[in-house]
């Protein structure tokens, strides 16, 4: 996590040079030993202008050890201001008297004093689904790192798995403790890209983490809808039983489908037709125009094993479903890529932005720096 000292610090920290009484056991003075002992232990990144950094230096109680972390956050400071460019995501520090005029939703404005308590400079929690969506999901922040050639800054979490509807009660936890920063990030769960939120999301999109932490819903039905096809199929090929379902999901994402490439069923019912069922008009709409596409293509032939019917004009299983076996099989294979090896499976722009855009959040909340030798 980066914490970036707001410039309206430097004339507070400057008053402490003349009144130590009131100043060094106050919560601020502990909270900034907090911060500068966190990033000498390398748990956080701390920036901030010249001038606020050298208003620390000067104060005259701060304690040797700590001013020369101040003086080693000011002697790397050319290198790392480029990160301010590369992320979004950061917790800004305020004076006491300061009033914050920001509206950007990307930026947590906090004054300097909640960082009193050492535990809200842990490291930050990576709140998924399951296990493996946690994996996926830093993988997505190494991607981001090495296309931005950040790799020599870590990227670490402390992962934390809901598991489908018990994700709900585990968010609103962090919310209402409002202790260590977390990133949730979540399925949307829906069937189309008009439809609204379901399962875990429907609930968590209603709440609000501004003080600690940030909510993410991905723009996909699933999370195995944002690998690209040549990941599928890298990471399936030793896998005999999921062959044919291979070959017939790349044939499908190779039809015009734009947007609903990201929301088809790939991971538990597969694909089925059923317009006349849909009482959604653009589901019903799409779906229409899937078939039209699928006729086209010769795709129509029933997938179901146990298809009673002619399974050249049954519409019913258009695509077995892949189940879990396909995120764990992805997110084993993708952790055995180089960055370079990563870079190449990514075909698509589509594919290319979700994956940065997911990574760059992922890369902000989880970047720390190296510890500081004392």
């Amino acid at each position: 996590m980066l914490l970036f000292f707001h410039d309206s610090l430097s004339s507070y920290f400057q008053a402490w040079k003349h009144n130590q009484a009131n100043y060094d056991q106050s919560v601020e003075f502990i909270a900034l030993m907090n911060i500068l002992e966190a990033r000498r232990e390398g748990k956080i990144i701390v920036l901030g202008s010249e001038t606020v950094l050298q208003s620390i230096i000067d104060i005259p109680f701060l304690l040797e050890i700590h001013k020369s972390i101040c003086r080693n956050i000011k002697f790397h400071l050319t290198e790392l201001m480029g990160l301010m460019s590369k992320i979004k995501f950061y917790v800004e520090l305020i004076a006491p008297d300061h009033i914050d005029e920001k509206t950007d939703d990307n930026v947590i404005v906090l004054p300097i004093k909640h960082f009193h308590i050492m535990d809200r400079l842990t490291r930050p929690v990576l709140i998924c689904e399951n296990y493996n969506d946690c994996r996926f999901y830093e993988c997505c922040g190494r991607y981001y790192a090495a296309h931005n050639q950040l790799q020599m800054i870590s990227v670490s979490f402390n992962r934390c798995q809901g598991g489908g509807q018990n994700t709900v009660p585990v968010v609103k936890e962090f919310i209402e403790r409002r202790k260590e920063f977390f990133l949730c990030i979540i399925d949307s769960d829906k069937c189309n890209p008009y439809a609204c939120y379901s399962g875990p999301a429907k609930k968590i999109s209603k709440m609000t983490a501004s003080m600690n932490g940030k909510i993410f819903i991905i723009s996909a039905r699933y999370v195995e809808n944002l690998f690209s096809f040549r990941q599928i199929q890298s990471s399936l090929r030793r896998e005999i039983a999921f062959n044919e379902r291979v070959e017939r999901l790349g044939q499908i994402y190779n039809l015009d489908i734009g947007e609903y490439r990201y929301y088809l069923d790939i991971k538990k019912n597969g694909l089925t037709c059923h317009p006349e069922r849909c009482h959604d008009e653009h589901l019903a709409r799409w779906n229409t125009d899937f078939i039209s596409k699928l006729k086209a293509a010769n795709l129509l032939t029933c997938q179901h094993d146990t298809c009673t019917s002619d399974k050249n004009a049954c519409n019913q299983k258009i695509l077995n479903g892949f189940n879990d076996k396909l995120l764990a099989h992805c997110v084993d294979f993708l952790s055995t890529l180089s960055d370079e090896e990563l870079q190449e499976t990514i075909v698509g722009t589509k594919v290319d932005c979700l994956w940065r855009e997911i990574g760059e959040l992922v890369f902000a909340f989880g970047c720390h720096g190296h510890s500081i030798a004392s």
